[in-house]
């Protein structure tokens, strides 16, 4: 899946703290997601704020939005988002600047347009909170689980198919509930067994462990391996090599991509313990993105800061790139480094620049 990122300058936001923001990001990256080697600090500080905060942007659907006399809009009647159903208490009005919190998606001059707002960090708190303190079946419930129909269970259940469920202590804590079948000991319902139901979990295995199962792909893999080894120890390589070499590493390639060799797994587990987070998967799938756009992002904002300190200015700044993505090569970007703030010579520095 491939995604296309564009940078758009908006106005600063409202209605949020820093302390919010850093509270829902060790939420969903670090308590969720489980990335715990993630760190967003300057280099070599331990007790400072993140060079970086990401506000989470929620719009829940304005029905009936009446305009007061000072161009605000007067939020009376009830409404709930569109997205992870966050839902928001309408018992007091709230009043808004139009140009702040609330967007407009189709044409103004259209009477069906829909004007939605933006929710303050606050309200995602709130929601989150109370999904977090919520487990997935209440123990005083599952009585008269057993005794629901088939139609009934589907029903209760409708709102956490697709959804995410938290076990706390557990390594990995969290997992995508795809069904929840209610079943005995014996696997047949039974009024006077009382059990949690299950959370099934559908899955796909890793291609690479998929396919080393497979006796075509690791003939094609003995081969390429065997054919790279002699072509770097022969004196000359031929062109005949080279071709099969080629092919045999696009068919690899062409394996690797088919998706046929995958195998469906599923996975049932217990839901006594499992707690909710009203959040669906868009949420880890963009936060796993932005991870590696913020990395990238910060990469090159470090290496513009390399060229200040050096007062160089690198012409091709791919280079630059591959330079301190190869270990080799980083050390001798390091040692130019050295030289051109300690020893001040410039011939050097430029010796050590065309070397690289």
């Amino acid at each position: 899946m491939l995604y296309d990122i564009f940078p758009i300058e908006e106005e600063f936001p409202q209605y949020f703290t820093v302390r919010s923001l850093d509270l829902l990001t060790q939420y969903v990256f670090i308590e969720l997601l489980e990335l715990l080697d993630l760190n967003w600090k300057p280099y070599g500080a331990k007790e400072s704020c993140n060079v970086i905060h990401l506000m989470p942007r929620f719009i829940r659907i304005l029905s009936n939005p009446a305009t007061t006399t000072n161009d605000n809009f007067s939020i009376t009647n009830t409404a709930t988002t569109t997205n992870n159903s966050i839902s928001v208490d309408n018992s007091k009005e709230h009043n808004i600047e139009s140009n702040k919190l609330v967007v407009c998606i189709g044409d103004s001059s259209d009477n069906n347009t829909v004007i939605g707002e933006l929710l303050p960090v606050h309200v995602i708190m709130r929601h989150w909170l109370k999904e977090a303190l919520t487990p997935v079946i209440n123990m005083m419930e599952l009585s008269s689980i057993q005794r629901m129909t088939t139609i009934e269970w589907s029903n209760h259940i409708a709102n956490l198919r697709g959804t995410l469920a938290c076990f706390p202590g557990k390594k990995p804590s969290t997992i995508r509930i795809d069904q929840l079948d209610r079943q005995s000991v014996t696997g047949q319902s039974n009024e006077t067994i009382l059990i949690y139901p299950l959370i099934v979990h559908m899955t796909y295995t890793p291609m690479k462990l998929s396919l080393t199962r497979e006796p075509k792909y690791k003939s094609v893999l003995k081969n390429f391996m065997k054919l790279q080894y002699l072509m770097m120890n022969k004196p000359r390589i031929s062109t005949s090599d080279r071709v099969q070499l080629v092919q045999l590493a696009s068919e690899l390639e062409e394996m690797e991509h088919s998706g046929v060799h995958r195998r469906e797994v599923t996975v049932e587990i217990s839901c006594e313990g499992f707690y909710r987070t009203g959040i669906r998967p868009d949420i880890p799938q963009y936060a796993l993105n932005l991870v590696s756009l913020i990395a990238h992002l910060r990469f090159h904002k470090s290496l513009e800061s390399l060229e200040n300190r050096l007062g160089y200015t690198f012409n091709d700044k791919s280079l630059l790139h591959v330079s301190f993505c190869s270990a080799g090569l980083y050390m001798c970007m390091y040692i130019c480094t050295y030289v051109w703030e300690h020893v001040q010579h410039r011939t050097l520095f430029y010796i050590l620049l065309l070397y690289i």
